[in-house]
C-alpha cells in the first residue's frame, strides 16, 4: 500500500509540474468549468505567452497593453483550440485581417473597452463559429454594410457605450441566427431602412441614444410598433424639444415633421420698376406643407 501511496504521489507531482511548464509564470493555469482556462488578467503584460498550453480552451488576457492583434498571432502561439477569448481594456487599436485566422472553434470574444475605430469585418471571417460578440465601450463611429456578414451563427452581439452615429441598411445582413443586440448609449438619431434590424431578434436595447423625432425616423418608429417583444426601456425622443422623453413608437406620424426645403428659382429677369412679377420656388416638406 505504501508503494502504490508514493507512486499515486509522483504521478500527481509530475501532473502539478507539467501544468506550471506548460503555464506562463504571469498567468494561472487551471481546468475552470470542464475548460482548460489560462487567466493572465491585469498583468501589464504586452504580449501574450508563448509558453501557454497548445490544448487551452479558454484565454483571459483582459487589461493588459498589447495595442496591435498582429497578422496569424494565435496561429504562432499555437492556441487555435480556443473557445473563448477575453481581450477586454487591452489597448487595442489595430486587428490585422487574419489575426483571428485558424480559431474556426472560437465562440465567444471580448473586445470591449478598447481603442477601436471601425468593426474589423474581415477579421471575424477567421472564427464563423462564434456565438457571442462584445465590442462595448470602444470609439467605433458607424457600422457599414455587412459588418458582420461572416457570423451566420452569432446570436449576441454587444456594441453599447460605443459612438455609433450611423447604422446603414444590411449593417447585420447575414446574422441569422441574432436574438440579442445591445445598442444603447450610442449617438443614434434614428435608424434606416425597415429591414435593417433582423427579424430574428427577441431582444434589442435602444436607450440612452439620440433619437430625433422628425421625419426621419418614420420607418425606425414604425419597426419599434411592430415590434413584438416587449423592451427593458422604450427608446424616447431626445430632439425636438416639443417631444422630448416622449416614446418614440407612441409618436403621431403627422408629428414627425422636419422643415420644409427650398429651393428658389435660378431663373434671371430683367423687369421695369413697378411691375408685377411671379417666382417659382419648389417646396419639399414632410408632412406636405402649407405654402402662403
Amino acid at each position: 500500500m505504501q508503494i502504490s501511496f508514493w507512486h499515486l504521489c509522483s504521478i500527481m507531482v509530475l501532473h502539478v509540474v507539467n501544468e506550471v511548464l506548460t503555464c506562463s509564470l504571469s498567468c494561472t493555469c487551471k481546468w475552470k468549468n470542464g475548460k482548460r482556462t489560462a487567466e493572465c488578467s491585469n498583468k501589464t503584460l504586452t504580449a501574450i505567452p508563448e509558453t501557454i498550453d497548445p490544448d487551452t480552451q479558454v484565454l483571459d488576457f483582459s487589461d493588459n497593453n498589447l495595442g496591435e492583434l498582429t497578422k496569424e498571432l494565435f496561429v504562432k502561439k499555437q492556441l487555435v483550440n480556443l473557445q473563448r477569448l477575453y481581450l477586454s481594456k487591452c489597448r487595442i487599436n489595430t486587428v490585422h485581417k487574419d489575426t483571428f485566422k485558424g480559431l474556426t472553434n472560437l465562440v465567444e470574444m471580448d473586445l470591449s473597452s478598447n481603442f477601436l475605430e471601425s468593426v474589423p469585418t474581415l477579421a471575424f471571417s477567421n472564427c464563423p463559429s462564434l456565438m457571442k460578440l462584445t465590442l462595448s465601450s470602444n470609439p467605433i463611429k458607424d457600422v457599414k454594410r455587412l459588418g458582420f456578414n461572416h457570423l451566420s451563427y452569432l446570436n449576441t452581439l454587444e456594441l453599447s457605450g460605443c459612438e455609433i452615429a450611423d447604422i446603414e441598411e444590411g449593417a447585420f445582413q447575414g446574422l441569422y441566427s441574432l436574438e440579442w443586440l445591445h445598442l444603447s448609449s450610442n449617438k443614434l438619431k434614428t435608424i434606416h431602412g425597415p429591414q435593417t434590424l433582423p427579424n430574428t431578434l427577441k431582444g434589442i436595447e435602444l436607450q440612452k441614444n439620440f433619437w430625433t423625432c422628425d421625419c426621419h425616423i418614420q420607418e425606425f418608429r414604425d419597426w419599434l410598433s411592430s415590434f413584438q417583444v416587449t423592451l427593458s426601456h422604450d427608446p424616447e425622443c431626445h430632439a425636438p424639444l416639443r417631444l422630448k422623453n416622449n416614446l418614440v413608437k407612441n409618436i403621431p406620424k403627422e408629428e414627425l415633421a422636419c422643415l420644409p426645403e427650398v429651393q428658389p428659382t435660378t431663373l434671371y429677369l430683367e423687369l421695369t420698376e413697378g411691375k408685377n412679377v411671379s417666382l417659382l420656388c419648389h417646396i419639399h416638406a414632410v408632412p406636405e406643407a402649407a405654402v402662403s
